[in-house]
């Protein structure tokens, strides 16, 4: 059995289509359905300069088919998948490109297929994609790192990491964004009718409607809907009330034209497949797969983007379950174990996004914490940790982040801080806010100049995708911190 690593590419036609159907293709050439991928860049050509900008990954793969055998194999695939004759390094519906083959030097029938493939020093369209999978692999013939071989490089501009989006495999619509700009903006709207800000404000067909179409006009990038509430305590619905809550609308959102991205936010495989399959475009789980055992293959298999969300336990008792040695290095350490598992159900690393997970779990100390160690959680910059540590924190690098901070309860522990609310007695400390905050704030606040500031801060640390109640403010808020972070 050998380990093989394909370059794929494309620059003509749905790129994201193409890219899809290449690795759909190559999971029936691999044993046990081991895959792994690079994450997804957008490349300008080479050689050749005067074409559209690529579609780029790499693909790993076990199989038993010997060199030459999977060659013939995979130019027969390109030809299938929409392949035809150009002149050389010319566009490209599909290109797919053995790169490695085990550790083996190979040059067969007239330098019909050499591996290591004869350019892959000198391509950084492969090389960066590569290193998300094998950084420190050495190259057979040069003795050199593939890390080592990218960083001889400037390679400012020459690639941009790119997060997927689209509906279902049969879209031929292209959606993709850069992952670190502009900052993007995901609306809230619950159908639900005791989520902690807005709940029974949207749970009929036509305020939802009427909402969603608000959230678009006043600048949201994704809509976000939740039939089943996740704030701290809530009870469980049924898997048939969810559906009975989040599809119609969906539908309803469909029928009307409108063409937004939109989220589902549940952490049922059930409710999630329905959505994608009446329109969604990707899930967002506050578990990470962990709360039904069916979510990761059900999205591997739909391929569409994942939110994967730091939490412990259900909404029902992740409030008992704040307890941490070091909170970054032990959620650094859960994350990336999720990451894992994911990958190993067939997720496709370009379709993961990650959310540090505000108040899931979390107090007061521990959500300043995460918001205030952002860089450090999901970058190995100046790090000074130990080796399993690092290896965590590795395992989350350069993955988009999602951020919800949205008017969160540790918000108003903050505020009181700042305001007299007893008896002309202000609150010292953070365990006090924390206390105090049960004892008189009652009903919804809204919090949202507090929740403007963790947006900053999100977008400062180069957060993808903030969360947000009030898009409009917020809206603002990114524009003006893209402008100075981005």
């Amino acid at each position: 059995m050998a380990r093989v690593f394909i370059s794929v590419g494309s620059n003509l036609g749905c790129r994201l289509k193409n890219i899809k159907n290449a690795f759909e293709f190559l999971k029936t050439l691999s044993l046990e359905n081991h895959l792994r991928t690079s994450f997804l860049y957008e490349t300008p050509p080479f050689y050749c300069l005067e074409q559209p900008k690529f579609l780029n990954a790499v693909i790993e793969i076990k199989t038993h088919l010997l060199p030459m055998n999977l060659l013939s194999v995979l130019k027969s695939a390109e030809t299938s998948l929409g392949r035809v004759e150009n002149f050389r390094y010319g566009p490209r519906v599909i290109d797919m490109d053995i790169l490695l083959y085990d550790d083996n030097i190979i040059n067969q029938d007239n330098e019909m297929l050499v591996v290591p493939h004869p350019r892959l020093h000198e391509r950084t369209f492969v090389l960066k994609p590569l290193c998300d999978l094998i950084p420190d692999g050495i190259h057979p013939q040069l003795n050199k790192s593939y890390e080592e071989l990218l960083s001889a490089f400037n390679s400012e501009g020459h690639y941009a990491q790119v997060l997927p989006l689209v509906s279902n495999n049969n879209s031929d619509s292209e959606n993709i964004w850069m992952r670190d700009k502009p900052t993007r903006l995901m609306g809230i709207l619950n159908v639900t009718p005791d989520s902690f800000s807005d709940g029974g404000e949207y749970n009929t067909l036509e305020k939802a409607l009427e909402r969603a179409k608000e959230l678009i006009s006043l600048g949201a990038d994704i809509i976000d809907i939740g039939g089943q509430s996740t704030r701290p305590g809530a009870c469980e619905v049924t898997v048939e009330e969810e559906l009975r809550r989040v599809i119609p609308v969906i539908r309803k959102i469909r029928e009307s034209g409108l063409q937004t991205i939109i989220s589902v936010d549940t952490y049922r495989s059930e409710v999630a497949k329905a959505a994608i399959l009446e329109g969604a475009h990707m899930v967002n789980d506050i578990s990470g797969g962990k709360l039904d055992e069916q979510m990761l293959l059900v999205v591997a298999g739909l391929g569409v983007p994942f939110v994967i969300t730091h939490s412990r336990g259900s909404p029902s008792d992740m409030a008992t379950r704040k307890q941490y040695n070091n909170v970054i290095d032990d959620i650094a350490k859960e994350m990336a174990q999720q990451v894992i598992f994911a990958l190993n159900n067939g997720v496709p690393r370009w379709n993961i996004i990650l959310d540090p997970g505000i108040g899931f779990a979390k107090g007061l100390k521990e959500n300043i914490a995460v918001i205030k160690n952002l860089k450090k959680l999901f970058s190995t910059d100046a790090r000074k940790c130990s080796e399993q540590q690092n290896k965590n924190y590795l395992v989350l690098k350069d993955y988009p982040v999602l951020v919800g901070p949205s008017r969160k309860q540790f918000l108003e522990s903050l505020i009181l801080k700042k305001r007299n609310f007893q008896s002309g007695s202000f609150v010292r400390t953070l365990d006090d806010c924390e206390n105090t905050f049960e004892k008189v704030c009652e009903g919804r606040l809204k919090r949202d100049y507090a929740t403007a500031a963790c947006v900053t801060a999100c977008v400062e640390a180069h957060a993808s995708i903030v969360r947000v109640h009030h898009v409009e403010a917020m809206s603002d808020v990114i524009a003006v911190a893209d402008a100075i972070y981005k």
